[in-house]
């Protein structure tokens, strides 16, 4: 009695040619869409060669046209090496790739990513990020005008927030304080050498732990908004503020009707005004730190 075998829910033609590649070690890939076929059902049967061929297929095609579209495919199934191609790519032509058409289509976990690079390559400025989220904005026209100013009602005084950042702002002149005495300390003799605090240490951990409570109140209260005005608030999250100028913030961001409308805006630039006018920038926490190598 002959025995078969059923395969449902393959594609029999690529399933055809992934038995080709079985016997030849070869196959042809015509463009990122047959790639992406072949690499589904690569990825079912866990044929880490023929995963592996696909992925060379696509660093190799890597531009500022094809980066988001291959950057999401890596991200779907999970091609490490191929993902970190799409990071380092960014890190050296962002600009570029911001400016490219396919930018605007960009699935939402791509976007992010994206936005959160770090160790750039440039010496550019952070208004480079921020103009690429207004960019994509424009690009998508589908906002709801609302006419409520959402921060405004939702920032109000006796708020969760305003308590919050009341308290980081706290902690922020106790920790100076300590780090002051600290120093003294140290000047006045080596026998009164003080080393780092666990008090300071923690106090450095309850402000951090503080803003994670803020930004995860942020996303929860994104949720009841459109998705374009929830994907527009995420992205303008990962701005840093703080590494822009002064006068940009003032003369572009706070004139930026859409962008004054997320809410926790006016934290966050009256974070990055706080942070420009430290002397202890080096002690900052890193997401409020340039992202581009000095």
């Amino acid at each position: 009695m002959k025995k078969e075998v059923v395969l449902r829910g393959v594609d029999p033609k690529v399933f055809e040619r992934i038995l080709g590649f079985m016997h030849t070690n070869e196959i042809l890939i015509q463009d990122i869409a047959d790639s992406t076929k072949i690499l589904k059902e690569a990825d079912k049967f866990k044929m880490k060669r023929l995963i592996s061929e696909v992925e060379q297929y696509l660093q190799l095609r890597i531009n500022c046209s094809t980066l988001w579209e291959i950057w999401e495919i890596a991200g779907d199934y999970k091609c490490k090496d191929l993902e970190g191609n799409c990071v380092f790519f960014m890190m050296y032509k962002y600009s570029d790739a911001f400016s490219d058409p396919a930018w605007i289509n960009v699935a939402e976990k791509i976007a992010i990513k994206a936005l959160q690079v770090d160790n750039l390559q440039r010496d550019d400025d952070e208004s480079v990020f921020f103009e690429a989220v207004i960019l994509w904005k424009r690009g998508n026209s589908k906002f709801i005008n609302e006419t409520e100013d959402l921060n405004e009602a939702i920032f109000k005084p006796g708020s969760d927030y305003e308590r919050l950042e009341d308290q980081i702002v706290s902690l922020e002149c106790q920790l100076k304080n300590l780090k002051t005495i600290q120093q003294e300390r140290k000047n006045t003799s080596t026998e009164n050498k003080v080393p780092e605090t666990r008090t300071t240490k923690d106090m450095s951990q309850i402000k951090e732990s503080i803003r994670k409570e803020m930004i995860l109140g942020w996303r929860k209260e994104n949720a009841e908004l459109s998705e374009m005005d929830r994907m527009f608030a995420s992205m303008i999250y990962c701005i840093r503020f703080s590494q822009m100028r002064g006068e940009y913030i003032a003369d572009i961001v706070e004139n930026n009707v859409d962008v004054m409308r997320v809410r926790r805006i006016t934290f966050l630039l009256r974070e990055a005004y706080r942070y420009q006018n430290r002397k202890d920038k080096n002690n900052a926490d890193e997401d409020l730190k340039s992202r581009f190598i000095q």
